[in-house]
């Protein structure tokens, strides 16, 4: 059990190091408080020929 936190905590510097490095690809995501749609998309016109 020490093994997998010390593995847990090596994994998670890691993934820290590896975000410090690109920050702005980070904060470039846009967050939405829109709610997704379910469900299969409408057919547009245009493929139903």
């Amino acid at each position: 059990m020490i093994f997998a936190a010390e593995a847990e905590v090596r994994w998670l510097d890691h993934s820290e190091q590896r975000l410090a490095l690109h920050p702005k690809q980070t904060m470039a995501l846009e967050l939405s408080e829109e709610r997704p749609k379910r469900g299969r998309p409408a057919r547009s016109t245009a493929s139903l020929s």
